[in-house]
């Protein structure tokens, strides 16, 4: 059986959340712990950032307790929670109309703000843009049998040098959206 979620909580934010198997036999758990498979792969300065890792486990750990599950050591777990994280430049291009002047910006933040401004150019040229795209996979697994169970996925455009409060609040979001069809215990 296979739920999908589609949110976009933001103008940049994509996520889906698919069961991969009945809900009831994840119903069933009732425990979770950490997989040893968290991938961080970004690129520039928040390469293996440990506060990363840290605010993504966060964000999992809040989102599993909601649903009724309880965190304990993996050996003991019902469900193993994994995640992979990774980013890579995005180069976006567009000819400006010269019917229609443009010069919005191409993709907005949650506040509104322009998070990638397309320069001010003239009618009939073409303008780039480079950016950074980041994406948010998170697996749970079935610890006895090793079987994926659940996976959602996320991808937004990162920020230039976000505050930790305002990265945090993006992952949460995020996170939310992405385990929201997880079938809940309680």
């Amino acid at each position: 059986m296979t739920v999908v979620l589609t949110h976009c909580g933001t103008n940049d934010l994509s996520v889906t959340g698919q069961s991969l198997v009945p809900p009831a036999q994840i119903q069933a758990k009732e425990t979770f712990g950490w997989s040893s498979k968290r991938f961080l792969n970004m690129q520039g300065g928040r390469r293996n950032d440990p506060a990363a890792d840290a605010t993504i486990m966060r964000a999992i750990d809040q989102q599993m307790t909601a649903k009724g599950y309880r965190k304990v050591d993996a050996a003991q777990a019902d469900l193993l929670v994994g995640y992979s994280a990774a980013s890579r430049r995005v180069m976006e291009t567009r000819e400006v109309d010269n019917r229609n002047f443009e010069t919005s910006p191409s993709r907005m933040d949650e506040e509104g703000g322009a998070i990638m401004p397309w320069n001010e150019v003239a009618p009939g040229t073409v303008d780039t843009k480079e950016f950074e795209e980041g994406t948010l996979l998170i697996d749970v697994k079935d610890r006895k049998t090793g079987k994926i169970l659940f996976r959602g996925s996320g991808q937004a455009t990162l920020l230039q040098n976000p505050s930790e409060s305002r990265s945090a609040a993006r992952i949460n979001n995020a996170v939310i959206g992405m385990l929201r069809p997880l079938p809940s215990r309680r």
